[in-house]
């Protein structure tokens, strides 16, 4: 009887001791990037967010596309970093992203179990207004006169974003913004992006990024900004507000050069939106 109950509590011992069920270990996709070159990832699912390691490391998604990021280096003494892509079904991909002068893969794409080189279905945003209706209320805009201004930006190498307006029309924020070239030297566009951010990061954690992506904009890729020389641009992005604690940040990017400029926005500027001016057709 004695055996038998020593031997009843040894197998419960034994049963309490085993391991409980762990979360499976997410291995990471090695990447390369370059300064002179984009690398484009094509995920299976919406993208809902971006964590980088470093800002150093830039992230933007393509413009009226859901499940595509574009990445890059800003600078060519970028140390290795990590990049999280959270999309939309739930899916979670980690890379380790290192500089390269010549990137091995300029194209990578996820099927649904993650595999590289298969191609899946590409996911457009919805708007509640047409491609169309965006292009014409924008390019009306950047023609709009205003006295007004919400937001400027630290002066960076004699150039300054100001926000002048914000309208809202049908689900849609159409952002005015001036950009001013003080120096003697143009300002070739690299790209524009939007994304929203906490307000607050140490230098010990990484840097979360939801990409607001834009639907619209009347500046595009090596667009000139002649030296003291004003431009007007439109930047159309779907109706959003932000918490006390983020913001919204707009970024400019010289082409071949390091003058970046950076707006960022609190939620109250946002409710500053008015509807669109009489004299704009839509």
């Amino acid at each position: 009887m004695a055996l038998a109950i020593i031997g009843s509590l040894f197998a419960g011992q034994v049963a309490f001791c085993q391991p409980v069920n762990t979360p499976a270990t997410i291995g990471n996709y090695n990447l390369e990037v370059s300064t002179n070159s984009t690398t484009v990832l094509v995920f299976p699912a919406a993208i809902k967010a971006v964590d980088r390691g470093k800002s150093l490391l830039l992230a933007k998604k393509v413009d009226g596309v859901d499940n595509v990021l574009k990445i890059k280096a800003a600078v060519d003494t970028m140390n290795a970093t990590s990049l999280h892509v959270f999309t939309a079904d739930g899916g979670i991909y980690p890379f380790i992203v290192r500089y390269s002068d010549v990137p091995i893969r300029s194209t990578i794409n996820f099927s649904e179990t993650g595999a590289v080189n298969k191609t899946p279905p590409v996911h457009f945003n919805d708007s509640p207004l047409t491609e169309a209706a965006i292009e014409n209320i924008s390019r009306q805009l950047v023609n709009q006169r205003t006295e007004r201004f919400i937001r400027r930006s630290k002066h960076v190498g004699g150039m300054q974003l100001i926000l002048q307006d914000c309208y809202l029309h049908n689900g849609i924020l159409f952002f005015l913004v001036k950009v001013k070239n003080g120096s003697g030297i143009p300002f070739p566009v690299h790209f524009v992006r939007g994304y929203v951010r906490d307000k607050h990061t140490s230098r010990r954690t990484s840097i979360m990024d939801v990409e607001k992506p834009i639907l619209y904009q009347t500046i595009n890729l090596e667009d000139r900004i002649n030296s003291h020389e004003s431009v007007n641009v439109v930047l159309a992005l779907s109706q959003f507000t932000i918490a006390d604690q983020k913001k919204f940040s707009i970024e400019l990017y010289e082409l071949n050069g390091d003058r970046h400029l950076f707006l960022s926005l609190k939620g109250k500027h946002l409710l500053k939106s008015l509807p669109l001016p009489g004299n704009i057709s839509h």
